[in-house]
């Protein structure tokens, strides 16, 4: 991955294949943060883990023929609609267009994004969308797209793994259009 701290981090990673075994990077992985790191406090370390842990673990889920979204804990789903909640504007605040997240825990193969109805709104969900607190407004401007799916699938989807998610577009066609071009 590139960035500002490209160079630096594979540095570091240079200097700790040097020195440890993979057996050993492991073990370190399992045992956790040094002690005196402040991602040893149980809450941060939550706060900063949960969905990086949850989306990398679906990525390699994923990249397997025939995988299937899995059944997760109740308090895994809570959690990650938590963070969505709370981060989503930072990872797709610049979209060109209106968002929405609605957290919908039926299936996300269930209605359809691909055509407008007849007086040009979108279709309506044939899923089990839950209102309420169950919606969260990413970015509130015209034209407006709601993303619709269990909160592993929005997360997923918020964290860029669009081909890999299993949500519903819903919203002007030309609005959902731009969505995706720029999710691309």
């Amino acid at each position: 991955m590139g960035g500002p701290l490209a160079g630096y981090t594979a540095r570091a990673q240079g200097r700790l294949k040097s020195r440890k075994s993979f057996d050993e990077l492991i073990e370190a992985f399992r045992s956790g943060p040094p002690r005196l790191s402040p991602f040893a406090l149980p809450k941060m370390d939550e706060a900063a883990n949960t969905v990086e842990y949850f989306v990398h673990h679906e990525d390699v889920r994923r990249a397997a023929e025939g995988w299937e979204p899995r059944d997760l804990d109740p308090s895994l789903s809570e959690a990650l609609w938590g963070r969505l909640k709370s981060g989503a504007r930072f990872l797709i605040g610049k979209a060109p267009v209106g968002i929405e997240l609605a957290r919908d825990e039926g299936s996300a193969d269930e209605g359809s994004a691909d055509e407008d109805s007849a007086d040009g709104s979108a279709p309506a969900s044939t899923g089990l969308a839950i209102a309420g607190p169950h919606r969260v407004t990413v970015k509130r401007t015209a034209p407006l797209v709601t993303v619709t799916g269990p909160a592993a699938e929005l997360t997923l989807w918020t964290s860029g793994r669009v081909a890999a998610s299993r949500v519903r577009l819903e919203g002007p066609k030309a609005a959902i259009n731009q969505l995706q071009a720029w999710r691309r």
